[in-house]
C-alpha cells in the first residue's frame, strides 16, 4: 500500500485535480509540476497527469504515461 502524499505535495496534487475539475488542464499540469522528483512515478500523480493530458487532448503523452502506469501496476 502506497503511504498518502503528505504537505506540499499533496496540495499541489490537490490543486491540480481542481484546475482539472474546472476544465484548466494547463494550471492543472503548473500545480502537478511542483510536485517533489521522488513522487512523480507514483500511481496517483501519474493517474492525474494522465488526465491532465487527455483533457488536452494530448494522445502521444497519454500514451507514454499509460505505459509508465502500467509498469508500475501491470494486473
Amino acid at each position: 500500500m502506497i503511504k498518502p502524499l503528505e504537505p506540499p505535495d499533496s496540495h499541489y496534487l490537490n490543486a491540480a485535480l481542481g484546475w482539472l475539475e474546472l476544465g484548466l488542464p494547463l494550471e492543472a499540469n503548473a500545480e502537478l509540476e511542483k510536485i517533489s522528483l521522488r513522487h512523480i512515478a507514483r500511481p496517483d500523480v501519474l493517474e492525474l497527469r494522465w488526465q491532465i493530458f487527455a483533457q488536452a487532448k494530448k494522445w502521444t503523452d497519454c500514451l507514454t504515461v499509460a505505459a509508465a502506469i502500467i509498469q508500475l501496476a501491470p494486473d
